[in-house]
């Protein structure tokens, strides 16, 4: 588990609780979540009242500006002062924004990995495709899995096929007497590796291989989950419902809490 993967037990419970509505209306709901808390963070820890008396004067001196009627070298330090002050109001609002959008990094972490593909039912078919970087580092016969009623290799070694495990029934990569890799029946992603740097930030739900193997991926073919069947293919994803929902509550809850 990575750091961003750290409240994702929290929002397991939380979508375990919308369980009756469709994916859809959840991630319109997590769109709703993040957009309130992203506004009613940036409104405690920003200084409203100094971004709002800069935003004033920004908006006067531009008035100034578009009325001024005099000689260019007469106009520009009234430029200056008004790009010094829209500097002041973003450096004001820069360092709460980032702030404030941490918590969103969490729960993206967390829908990427929930939402992204289609969890697999107990006995559905599916491929895996072993990687390794030796010629001669992958042999089948030295490779054995377990807790699957189906294993068939396809006519590429390093292919294979194999029946979902049902749930509570991990499925197990040995080469010999040695784990390769243990899959829980609930956690799937498209691939998985050698632990790598970037999964202290962001964990991979199926686990590492170990560092010494001779296989350095397993990809396996799980569906990509469609929320929408309608428009361009990059609608279809979980990506686009969420951000839309997250951009349109978060202008709704900027005028509703009054924030600069």
């Amino acid at each position: 588990m990575g750091f961003f993967d750290l409240p994702a037990p929290v929002f397991d419970i939380l979508d375990r609780l919308m369980a009756f509505l469709p994916e859809l209306i959840k991630l319109i709901i997590w769109g709703l979540l993040a957009g309130y808390g992203s506004m009613a963070l940036f409104k405690r820890f920003s200084n409203q009242e100094k971004i709002q008396g800069l935003k004033a004067q920004v908006k006067t001196n531009q008035k100034k500006m578009a009325d001024f009627e005099g000689e260019m070298n007469e106009l520009m330090p009234l430029v200056g002062r008004t790009l010094k002050l829209a500097f002041q109001q973003l450096g004001a609002a820069l360092g709460p924004a980032l702030l404030v959008s941490i918590p969103v990094i969490f729960m993206l972490a967390w829908l990427s990995n929930s939402y992204s593909l289609v969890q697999p039912e107990a006995g559905d078919s599916y491929l895996a495709e072993v990687h390794t970087t030796l010629d001669s580092g992958f042999n089948q016969a030295d490779y054995n899995w377990e807790n699957t009623d189906r294993v068939s290799w396809g006519a590429d070694d390093q292919v294979w096929g194999f029946a979902w495990p049902a749930e509570g029934n991990d499925l197990i990569f040995n080469h010999g007497t040695d784990n390769i890799l243990t899959v829980s029946a609930n956690d799937i992603s498209p691939v998985v590796h050698k632990k790598q740097w970037w999964n202290w930030i962001i964990g991979n739900p199926m686990g590492y291989l170990p560092a010494d193997s001779n296989i350095d991926q397993v990809m396996f073919n799980f569906r990509e989950n469609k929320i929408l069947e309608v428009g361009p293919g990059w609608m279809h994803g979980w990506m686009f419902p969420f951000f839309l929902s997250f951009l349109v509550f978060s202008l709704a809850f900027k005028f509703i809490l009054k924030i600069a």
